[in-house]
């Protein structure tokens, strides 16, 4: 498996991030990879020689973006503020306004939309490698 993704590539990649994965990390991150990768032949109907090296830099995106959104869903990804900060506050009638939403670019959002990003379009990025089964 010489063109194998390698546990260093994507915590390379996650420190491109600003993420530190340790040596804990790894079994899942491998988990990831062999995911990503047998996703990524059954869909294409190809053996594992046969995965351009084109793809790779989707493929390690899509492997951060399944280690980020798993962490932050068991609420074990540390070193993000997803703190809700207060748009507006009026004392007349007292109205609070708080920065959530699509049109607030609080912390979580940007770190929703940059996992987004990252596993964005993956079928698409893939589809021209497909090749027809008998």
């Amino acid at each position: 498996m010489d063109n194998a993704i390698s546990i260093e590539e994507v915590k390379n990649r996650l420190s491109m991030m600003g993420f530190s994965a340790s040596e804990t990390d790894d079994d899942e991150i491998q988990f990831l990879i062999e995911r990503v990768t047998n996703y990524t032949m059954n869909y294409c109907n190809i053996g594992f020689e046969d995965i351009p090296d084109i793809i790779r830099p989707k493929m390690i995106d899509k492997i951060c973006a399944g280690f980020l959104y798993e962490r932050k869903n068991f609420g074990q990804l540390t070193g993000f503020d997803y703190s809700t900060a207060i748009r507006e506050i009026r004392e007349g009638d007292t109205t609070i306004q708080y920065g959530v939403g699509e049109s607030y670019d609080t912390p979580e959002s940007r770190f929703d939309w940059m996992v987004r990003e990252m596993d964005k379009a993956y079928d698409k990025w893939i589809t021209p490698y497909r090749k027809l089964r008998w």
